[in-house]
């Protein structure tokens, strides 16, 4: 029964989305805005404790978010990148919906951490970074 209001709910909201993107209203793509609402809306229900909720399908809508996010911009942040996204990830997505709030935040703020240093990385030329320890000795 839960299946099938998570399936709705994602119908419903692709449905939405498209019409926001086929007016120009939104540049989000509509199937992946659907999936993140309805995966954070089914987490949050987990938290407070509503019936009728399942970690698993949860954890399948938080996965196929993952997988989706680590193809778009794998290419763009490298393997490195890529890797350690999908690991930790994996390790937030499972303590998330097993109710470790803080050790789930915790693996995202590493994540959040990685993107920054990568990014960053990627960004300034070699030649355009400033050496720390040029006037040091």
């Amino acid at each position: 029964k839960a299946m099938f209001y998570y399936l709705l709910a994602i119908l419903g909201l692709s449905v939405i989305f498209w019409l926001l993107y086929k007016f120009r209203i939104s540049t989000v793509c509509p199937i992946c805005a659907a999936v993140v609402i309805t995966w954070a809306a089914g987490l949050v229900a987990l938290y407070l404790g509503l019936t009728g909720q399942n970690t698993l399908v949860v954890g399948i809508l938080m996965g196929a978010t993952l997988g989706a996010l680590a193809e778009r911009y794998g290419n763009k942040l490298g393997l490195l990148w890529k890797t350690s996204t999908v690991l930790l990830g994996f390790g937030a997505i499972y303590f998330l919906v097993v109710g470790e709030i803080y050790r789930g935040l915790g693996l995202i703020f590493a994540m959040i951490v990685i993107t920054g240093f990568l990014y960053y990385q990627q960004k300034v030329p070699s030649q355009g970074r400033r050496d720390w320890f040029k006037d040091c000795c």
